[in-house]
């Protein structure tokens, strides 16, 4: 269960309460929030996360992919084992409940590139490297503001971040099914939602309350990448207890 000393997020739950199954959650941005958060999360921090969660739960051979380089000596490797096994994490989450610690992201440029106080047009993720002009690129600077309003997605096109954090509105009821298909809260959608479930008799239907913290949160990062049920994997066994 959540930890008392954590904040926690509240999910209402609609359950079958003949089955026992889980129909799908009602949630607002925190949650909303966490899920879509694991959309940022390098894979070698989720192996991170994962192996000190429980080590006995596997992610198929990316565990096995994340002990060897965790075994490797470092005679053997061109760069710091923290790239692969301790990636930083740019999230802007202001709630993020699994409380993900990332070294502050480093770059190196050339004494030349400084000197002249211009902009910086070449930069280097280790130190030692060469740069344009031929000169080491051995100073350090730091990015001073990763939660910034405006980022830089793979494409290099900028991606608006609204200035409250997360990433969905904060005034928005989301529901939320067994399978993580999430879409903004409404009549139409419940009732359709219902239909695609086979739901005959609505007097089966009953509302558990839920309290997801780091535990929960981390149980369905995991459910989220072997389970095609992660909802009913991680809440089931509560939901069944409390009928």
């Amino acid at each position: 269960m959540a930890s008392d000393t954590t904040a926690c997020i509240n999910l209402r739950l609609l359950i079958n309460d003949k089955t026992g199954k889980i129909l799908y959650a009602e949630a607002g941005k925190d949650f909303v929030d966490l899920l879509f958060s694991f959309l940022t999360l390098p894979i070698g921090s989720v192996m991170k996360l994962l192996s000190e969660f429980k080590r006995a739960k596997t992610v198929g051979s990316l565990t096995n992919l994340y002990n060897s380089v965790e075994k490797l000596q470092t005679m053997f490797m061109n760069a710091d084992k923290s790239h692969l096994l301790e990636p930083n994490v740019m999230s802007t989450n202001p709630n993020d409940i699994l409380r993900i610690q990332s070294a502050p992201i480093v770059y190196y440029v050339c004494g030349a590139q400084l000197n002249y106080g211009g902009s910086v047009h070449h930069m280097a993720t280790q130190s030692g490297g060469r740069c344009a002009c031929s000169r080491p690129m051995n100073y350090e600077v730091r990015l001073q503001n990763p939660s910034m309003e405006n980022s830089t997605n793979s494409s290099g096109s900028t991606v608006s971040v609204s200035s409250g954090g997360g990433y969905v509105k904060e005034t928005v009821a989301f529901i939320i099914t067994g399978e993580l298909d999430i879409s903004p809260a409404s009549t139409i959608t419940s009732i359709n939602l219902l239909n695609k479930l086979n739901v005959k008799d609505l007097t089966d239907l009953a509302e558990r309350n839920v309290s997801v913290g780091p535990n929960e949160a981390m149980e369905l990062l995991w459910a989220s990448l072997v389970s095609t049920t992660p909802l009913n994997d991680v809440f089931g066994v509560a939901v069944s207890a409390s009928s």
